[in-house]
């Protein structure tokens, strides 16, 4: 049941029509039923338990048959990510016949926010109110088991992605949030770190929870994602368990990938306080950004350590796409743009790894990002609008899954290397990553299309233009790292291994 209350619109457009042309403001309320799909995900983090847990409620629209097999989707799980850690890994898939989306309240006239409930009939609840938000949850462990997991979850201070606009906490930004019907997907960033007290099973504790939704027309082909906390920069010595001021923890959020036609597009969220931010000897992290093409951390001035709180969105991180000419070889070259000022934008890709890239272009004028040219898969892939590059690596069978991103606009620059855990020696090592297989809602029914770790390094390099002389260059402001990060291959990003 949705109970969705009346607005000034209705005195113009009927109902069906008025909520298709005017968002709602909460974008993590449930959605009307026209949606192809939406999905919870929460992601909570105890790093002195050494463990990580996930809880994800999903359904397929109202648009979708009756009949259709695995038509709602709930996941609960548990993974080790430190080497401390001395629980075993435990994960559920359940596929109810019924979600129900409970929505009986107005929103809350301080904070905007509706109340609601996600509701699996003999599982449990996933309760979403103004200033806390809880899971009620006895998950069965099979279908001859009579054994059941308890879960009791009470989530509390909120911090969201935009403090300016809390209910639209989107990074595709305000305006386009409000474009529902226009965009094929939404991504709704609820919070980037609430204070989370757990109980589950034998295990009683807390963290920090990462608080997520997904709705739209349909699921991507092809994408990745990333998500990590830092340490709060508040303190640099507090402790996962220690929330006494999440408003100032360090955190990423990257999501993208296909969106069409071989066109891509990420967004990408960083924020760090940079309170107790401190210089690093550079290293390079990125084939197409060598370190040494930038200026030292340590000559950034004093206004570098300052807040960071940056979003990277279309139209500067889209990828377009066009055939590759048919009867061109593929080879290894590079090139460099004679006419840039440092950092100068050099590559050099081999045909010989892999399915990856084997040419790229990067061109600038006057040191601004003006056009990057890559070659990928039989495609030409271009960023007109600025400088977005894209390289990813996943293969299963060996543990390894690395996704290395650089963007840019005319006075920002990002680069991102999250992989997991070095490469084993052999096949059978023991000491390989745990990929969780994870369901997305397709046309068909939830099926397994997507793979996650927990156990990933993030590598967050920042970039602030400066002037000098009338020249531009890139000065260096963050060079950090965030432990026992997520990432995620999905969909075609998960098809190379």
């Amino acid at each position: 049941m949705v109970v969705l209350s009346a607005t000034a619109a209705d005195l113009l457009f009927p109902r069906w029509l008025s909520t298709r042309l005017l968002a709602q403001k909460d974008q993590y309320v449930p959605h009307p039923s026209y949606v192809g799909f939406e999905g919870w995900y929460t992601r909570i983090q105890d790093e002195s338990a050494g463990l990580s847990i996930i809880l994800i409620f999903c359904s397929l629209g109202d648009s979708t048959p009756s009949g259709t097999p695995r038509k709602h989707y709930f996941h609960f799980s548990v993974t080790p990510i430190g080497d401390s850690s001395t629980i075993e890994p435990v994960e559920f898939h359940l596929f109810p016949d019924d979600l129900q989306h409970i929505v009986d309240s107005l929103p809350d006239p301080e904070t905007g926010l509706q109340s609601y409930t996600l509701n699996i009939p003999n599982i449990g609840s996933f309760t979403v109110e103004p200033k806390t938000q809880r899971y009620n949850l006895t998950v069965p462990c099979g279908e001859s088991s009579s054994e059941h997991w308890k879960v009791s979850i009470n989530i509390t201070d909120r911090v969201p992605l935009s403090q300016e606009h809390p209910l639209l906490s989107t990074p595709h930004s305000m305006t386009l949030s409000r474009l529902e019907t226009l965009l094929p997907l939404h991504w709704a960033i609820f919070s980037t770190g609430s204070k989370a007290d757990y109980d589950v099973k034998h295990i009683g504790t807390d963290g920090v929870a990462h608080m997520e939704k997904n709705w739209g027309a349909l699921f991507p082909t092809g994408w990745t994602w990333c998500q990590a906390f830092g340490a709060s920069s508040h303190d640099p010595t507090q402790t996962f368990g220690d929330h006494r001021d999440n408003a100032t923890r360090d955190c990423v959020a990257i999501a993208g990938g296909v969106l069409a036609l071989g066109q891509k597009a990420y967004l990408i969220h960083y924020k760090d306080s940079g309170d107790a931010w401190r210089p690093r000897y550079e290293r390079s992290i990125h084939p197409s950004y060598s370190a040494k093409d930038h200026e030292s951390t340590e000559n950034s001035g004093p206004n570098d350590k300052q807040h960071i709180n940056w979003t990277f969105r279309p139209l500067w991180t889209l990828i377009l796409a066009l055939p590759y000419p048919v009867g061109i070889p593929r080879f290894k070259i590079s090139r460099k743009d004679p006419m840039a000022k440092k950092p100068s934008l050099f590559n050099t890709f081999d045909s010989s790894a892999g399915r990856g890239s084997t040419l790229t272009f990067n061109f600038s004028v006057f040191g601004l990002p003006a056009l990057s040219l890559m070659i990928l898969y039989a495609v030409i892939q271009f960023s007109p609008f600025g400088s977005m590059h894209e390289t990813f690596t996943y293969d299963e069978r060996s543990g390894f899954g690395r996704l290395q991103l650089s963007a840019a606009t005319l006075n920002r620059r990002i680069l991102i290397d999250a992989q997991s855990e070095s490469r084993p020696a052999t096949l059978n090592s023991q000491v390989q990553p745990r990929w969780l297989a994870l369901h997305c809602p397709m046309p068909g029914g939830h099926a397994t299309r997507e793979y996650e770790s927990f156990t990933a390094r993030a590598t967050i390099r920042a970039y602030r233009r400066q002037w000098r002389f009338g020249w531009p260059r890139w000065v260096e402001i963050r060079n950090v790292e965030f432990e026992h990060a997520a990432l995620e291959f999905g969909g075609l990003y998960a098809a190379i291994a």
